[in-house]
């Protein structure tokens, strides 16, 4: 490949989303790296992920969080949900709810989905988890994998009987069988993640 100055932006893009597809994220990290100044979320938004995964480069979540933090402040819905699932893992769940919360106020099913979760954690108000169960349930009724499993989950840990247990996790495999093929055409659907 020619010097990376040598390129117009249209062909970095190229090379890069290129070597994203070959998985050579050696070479599309420093192609990245360089359209950084293009305000591009979704530049902002694969260098988030490489930088969270050690891909192409070395693991740095700072870095991630600053990567996904642009994307989000343009509205992103993937810069959203990079940015607030590792303030999660971080503990940052103060700064992870607002970004969450961003995503909600614009519609984006994921961020309903994960604040929901985020909300139906232990140490929260009895309101908050209400909150909670309510944005599962809506990210659940526009066909949301995950929330439909954590709303499972949080029924199985309410239940004492054992067929009741018994019945929801026949529940959950009926879901996961149910989900199998749709998941393994498209993985990387809002539905799944």
């Amino acid at each position: 490949m020619s010097s990376l100055d040598d390129l117009t932006h249209s062909d970095l893009m190229t090379a890069g989303w290129d070597a994203m597809d070959r998985r050579d994220y050696d070479d599309a990290f420093p192609i990245f790296m360089a359209l950084r100044a293009s305000g591009d979320t979704d530049v902002f938004n694969v260098l988030g992920w490489m930088l969270e995964n050690g891909e192409g480069c070395e693991k740095n979540l700072n870095d991630a969080v600053e990567m996904f933090r642009m994307s989000a402040e343009q509205g992103s819905q993937y810069g959203l949900i990079g940015l607030g699932d590792l303030l999660v893992d971080r503990g940052d769940f103060a700064e992870a709810r607002l970004a969450f919360e961003q995503g909600v106020a614009k519609g984006h099913v994921l961020s309903i989905a994960r604040l929901g979760k985020l909300l139906t954690n232990e140490g929260n108000t009895s309101e908050a988890k209400q909150r909670g169960l309510s944005l599962l349930n809506a990210a659940a009724s526009k066909g949301q994998v995950m929330a439909k499993r954590t709303l499972l989950g949080l029924e199985l840990a309410a239940t004492k009987s054992t067929i009741g247990k018994a019945t929801i996790w026949f529940q959950i495999l009926w879901l996961s069988l149910s989900t199998f093929r749709a998941f393994s055409r498209d993985p990387h659907s809002e539905r799944f993640q």
